[in-house]
């Protein structure tokens, strides 16, 4: 008997870019890619290892465009321009310039962001936490775990979690 093995891939949404990341990585340091498309391998000037490095930079590229969903898809897309056909390298940038920039902007929509979630039921709580909680990662804003617990527990509705 055959065991077939099932390839599960996460494709980046507008919330899991953190995820997505952690996979987009090991996939592309298993093809030996990483180091080009993430910015430590600066391309050479010599032709022959310039050709190398352009091979792996859009190999790089076809494994970032298989993990995207059509939103972003659609988003690199609009936003390439044609001299960065193929470029895994510009590709990387971009996406971590949406999802993971570290400017005061971000740090307030992430801020915002954290601070507007309305208590429901416990699960989608925890995963809008957690959302939320990636957001203010990406964007450099550390509040210190204290300083985020007790935002946290604020927003548990005090007739049901009184003991809080």
């Amino acid at each position: 008997m055959s065991e077939e093995k099932e390839k599960t891939r996460i494709r980046l949404t507008s919330d899991n870019y953190l995820i997505w990341l952690v996979q987009i990585e090991a996939c592309l340091f298993h093809l030996d890619v990483r180091d080009v498309i993430i910015g430590k391998s600066i391309k050479p000037k010599n032709a022959a290892e310039q050709a190398a490095w352009t091979k792996k930079n859009q190999l790089g590229y076809a494994e970032i465009i298989k993990t995207l969903d059509s939103g972003n898809t659609a988003y690199v897309g609009a936003a390439t321009p044609t001299n960065h056909k193929f470029d895994g390298q510009y590709v990387w940038n971009l996406l971590k310039l949406k999802y993971a920039a570290k400017d005061d902007v971000a740090k307030v929509v992430a801020l915002k962001s954290f601070l507007n979630i309305e208590y429901t039921l416990i699960p989608k709580f925890v995963s809008n936490i957690c959302k939320a909680n990636q957001k203010l990662i990406l964007a450099g804003m550390d509040l210190g775990n204290q300083m985020r617990n007790l935002m946290v527990l604020a927003r548990l509705p005090c007739d049901q979690f009184q003991s809080f």
